[in-house]
């Protein structure tokens, strides 16, 4: 992980502003992340998984999104929404009251289809893993420009065996934590 920080994020100076609100919201999640472990870290790790996940493979504008959407209008599934994957540390405790407050601050479409998004959203699972353990290809997002970042996260079979095992981790408490919930 250290390897990635040294690297630093392309940032251009018109988003520097941004930057501002990242201390803050720093802070809020360490405080919201310590407020859910104390409240649900033993119900989460005793949730058990009984039935195996189902994965949508594909590649990015090729319709897995429209596929996605259509399987999680079933009620027999459960996925992770647009709150859970940006606050994965704390959305059991603060969904309900940050989703509303946030919601001004919620673009109406996504910027590269045009697709209405919402707090209740399906997204995919890939952000999660990126935001709670930065073994992902998602990382392209912020170093766009140094794909010996992220490329070596499309395959699994090429992470070491304790990052590895720090992406299965995540994933399985992922699972858990979106049964639980």
């Amino acid at each position: 992980m250290g390897r990635i920080w040294k690297m630093g994020a392309e940032i251009h100076p018109s988003r520097w502003s941004r930057l501002a609100v990242l201390p803050g919201m720093a802070l809020y999640n360490s405080v919201m992340s310590a407020v859910e472990s104390l409240r649900f870290s033993r119900k989460i790790a005793a949730t058990k998984i009984d039935q195996p996940p189902v994965f949508v493979l594909g590649h990015w504008r090729s319709g897995s999104t429209l596929l996605h959407n259509l399987m999680t209008s079933d009620p027999q599934y459960t996925y992770v929404n647009m709150y859970q994957t940006m606050f994965p540390s704390h959305f059991l405790t603060t969904e309900g009251f940050g989703s509303i407050l946030g919601s001004p601050l919620l673009p109406k479409t996504r910027p590269m289809d045009n697709m209405e998004i919402t707090w209740d959203s399906p997204q995919e699972d890939e952000a999660i893993l990126c935001n709670l353990c930065l073994l992902s290809p998602y990382l392209m997002a912020a170093f766009h420009s140094s794909d010996s970042v992220y490329n070596r996260f499309f395959d699994l079979l090429s992470l070491s065996q304790t990052e590895l095992d720090a992406w299965k981790k995540s994933f399985v408490y992922l699972l858990k934590k979106i049964s639980f919930a």
